[in-house]
């Protein structure tokens, strides 16, 4: 028997899934392949609750004062703003509740139950989209150290990636991913619009995205950075920003990436 599988057998703590969004059924399609229980799932919106718990076979209910009581893993996959307000409203003696953003402190969840902890997937989810989270970091924090060897069983479960680190660690580490992800994936958006607008096929650009994402891995970022800012190409910088005129948004963004990687590159 795989460790895996020992971690599995052993675990018998059903799940309360709080949300019904993209991070509540990716982790719910991923716990129900390994046969992890969902005991019940909350959503403040009925028919989406109704939805997510038709993949479970379990509860649902829309109503707070109907979410089961007992020994629990509560698992809030709800919006960061919502979080604070749901733990002050929420009071548990039993279980555990975990919350899975990136960006708040999990110091939060001490107004709802004496065990809590972070359970914080770093990746881009979809809930239209088939992924594994086999070898996704899940990034883990907890209340004390009985409450972390149960969100470290838990996770192990999905993932073969599981990082212990302090949620000032994690504040950081979403906002580099928040650059790597959104910010990229905007100039993905950007740079497809500016080809459509001039009647160019978006698809040109895929082979090129895929290895510069390949490449940055292998290499490293700064190893792997090409292009006329780097060589300090003048005449074709300024023969870009002149196709740029008239869309001066797209403009001041080539003008501010420019210029970093010129300094990056030209004054070590």
């Amino acid at each position: 028997m795989s460790k895996e599988e020992k971690i599995k057998k052993s675990f018998s703590v059903p799940l309360i899934i709080i949300g019904s969004g993209n991070v509540a059924t990716q982790l719910v399609k991923s716990f129900i392949k390994k046969n992890i229980q969902i005991a019940q799932v909350y959503s403040p919106n009925i028919s989406h609750a109704k939805e997510l718990a038709s993949i479970t076979k379990s509860q649902f209910t829309n109503n707070l004062k109907e979410i089961l009581k007992g020994n629990f893993i509560y698992l809030l996959c709800i919006k960061d703003e919502a979080i604070t307000p749901f733990a002050k409203s929420f009071k548990i003696k039993e279980g555990i509740i975990l919350h899975t953003s990136g960006s708040i402190a999990m110091n939060v969840l001490k107004h709802s139950c004496k065990h809590y902890g972070v359970f914080y997937p770093l990746q881009s989810i979809s809930s239209n989209r088939k992924i594994s989270l086999k070898h996704v970091p899940i990034c883990i924090e907890a209340s004390d150290n009985f409450t972390l060897s149960i969100v470290e069983a838990l996770a192990s479960i999905i993932s073969k990636n599981i990082h212990v680190i302090t949620s000032i660690q994690r504040k950081k580490l979403h906002l580099a991913a928040v650059i790597v992800n959104n910010f990229t994936n905007h100039l993905y958006h950007l740079a497809f619009e500016y080809l459509k607008k001039e009647k160019i096929s978006p698809e040109l650009l895929y082979a090129l995205m895929i290895e510069t994402t390949a490449k940055a891995i292998e290499l490293s970022p700064h190893k792997a950075q090409t292009g006329p800012a780097k060589r300090k190409d003048n005449v074709t910088i300024k023969a870009h920003k002149e196709l740029l005129k008239k869309n001066p948004d797209l403009q001041n963004i080539y003008n501010l990436f420019t210029q970093s990687i010129i300094k990056t590159y030209h004054n070590e």
